[in-house]
């Protein structure tokens, strides 16, 4: 599947205890192995000043179980 930039996806966790997390896609079609890897950054329920708040006006479609952040400095890439 591709994911198209802004997409929130769920995917492993390598920074915390959880198996999985949400990630907000950052990468689109204009880069290197679009649809096999995607630059994203964490999405989180920790309200830092620094952090973006989704609100529900954000999101196109569904929502996040709880008030959620992305956090610009956790960004690494998902392999499909």
């Amino acid at each position: 599947m591709v994911f198209s930039q802004g997409a929130i996806i769920i995917a492993d966790d390598p920074f915390g205890n959880n198996p999985k997390r949400p990630y907000l896609i950052l990468s689109n079609d204009h880069v290197p192995f679009h649809g096999q890897e995607y630059v994203a950054a964490v999405i989180t329920t920790t309200a830092r000043t620094e952090a973006v708040e989704l609100t529900a006006n954000r999101l196109e479609r569904g929502q996040l179980p709880r008030t959620s952040y992305v956090s610009p400095w956790s960004v690494l890439t998902l392999k499909d």
